[in-house]
């Protein structure tokens, strides 16, 4: 690695679709100092979750393809596993984190804690017909298998989404899950309107009007 004076270092924190990387990188020298990265934790099979979670949203309608399910909290982990494999002295230079995620990905939090799991962009549990219906009643003709927004619809017609503390339940990102916990605010995470704007739901004033 090329070596650089002790100024202030960014943590980058990538969490991908196949591993989950952080850098360390020193904008004054333009220069990387330290890469860690880590496979993201295995697929949970269909059997391992409720089966609400796997639902196509329409009764007796069989999915269009298969779900593509996470457990939340290990991607976190695995995360912070790959954020510890940099070296220590490195690690006390850190003065901002950022972070970037998968497009479409979506987790329900409450109380702070995961209530779903994470359900990223190649989910395609949708039956065809709900997927019509939603793009329909939401004048949204390019939602798709995998965005966030109708991963939330199939959870809410299939009673997945939590019916217990849902005043301060919360949908968001892999990432600012991630963000949340490293502030110490999991029950109000921010969401960043890339992300939710990829979850195709966004609505923006000049869309309402």
């Amino acid at each position: 690695m090329t070596e650089c004076q002790e100024s202030a270092l960014v943590l980058g924190v990538d969490m991908g679709t196949s591993k989950i990387a952080a850098v360390l990188y020193d904008p004054v020298q333009e220069c990387v100092v330290h890469i860690t990265s880590a496979p993201v934790p295995a697929m949970l099979a269909p059997s391992a979750v409720p089966a609400k979670f796997c639902a196509s949203g329409v009764p007796g309608e069989a999915s269009e393809g298969a779900p593509a399910l996470w457990d939340a909290d290990a991607m976190l982990t695995t995360t912070a596993e790959a954020v510890r494999a940099l070296p220590a002295a490195l690690r006390a230079r850190v003065g901002s984190v950022g972070a970037s995620t998968q497009m479409h990905g979506v987790v329900v939090l409450a109380e702070g804690r995961p209530a779903t799991p994470f359900a990223n962009w190649q989910d395609r549990a949708c039956a065809r017909t709900f997927l019509k219906r939603l793009r329909a009643t939401t004048h949204r003709p390019a939602l798709a298998q995998g965005h966030g927004g109708t991963t939330l619809a199939r959870w809410a017609v299939s009673g997945a989404l939590p019916a217990e503390n849902a005043t301060t339940a919360v949908a968001t990102t892999i990432a600012d899950f991630f963000c949340a916990a490293l502030c110490g605010d999991d029950l109000r995470p921010a969401i960043d309107p890339t992300n939710a704007q990829a979850w195709g739901c966004l609505l923006y004033t000049s869309d309402a009007a």
